[in-house]
């Protein structure tokens, strides 16, 4: 394999990974996101009540 080849390979493998990585990180973030959003419309809802009484 000449030089050229294994620069693209490894161009192509560095490419690959951080495109895994890429659509790892929101998938990880969006783990705890219906938790999250839950928590504060519970806390919104909770000040709300709070302000009107």
């Amino acid at each position: 394999m000449t030089n050229d080849a294994k620069n693209g390979v490894v161009f192509l493998a560095v490419l690959v990974v951080l495109m895994l990585v890429n659509g790892a990180f929101p998938t990880l973030l969006h783990l705890p996101y219906a938790k999250d959003v839950r928590r504060v419309q519970d806390e919104l809802d909770l000040r709300r009540r709070q302000a009107l009484a």
